[in-house]
């Protein structure tokens, strides 16, 4: 079964520090709950914008370095 890569954001957080030193240069950051339109829910990352709960979202894969992509989501109106 293929995902549509859509959903809702039912959750969020905003990071700030202290964290792992790996993600000190990246603070503050978000970190998400999607619900997908198929069900699942899935921890993630809202990318352009700040996130709010019931807005809804779809699936962006993004290239971190030549052996990571990670799904991360971007407003569905975009």
């Amino acid at each position: 079964m293929q995902s549509s890569g859509k959903g809702e954001v039912i959750s969020y957080t905003i990071c700030h520090p202290p964290v792992l030193a790996s993600f000190k240069d990246r603070t503050p950051y978000d970190v998400i709950v999607v619900r997908l339109e198929e069900g699942p829910l899935m921890i993630s990352n809202m990318l352009d914008v700040e996130p709010a709960v019931g807005m809804t979202v779809k699936v962006w894969f993004v290239d971190v370095d030549s052996e990571l992509t990670l799904p991360q989501f971007r407003p569905a109106s975009r």
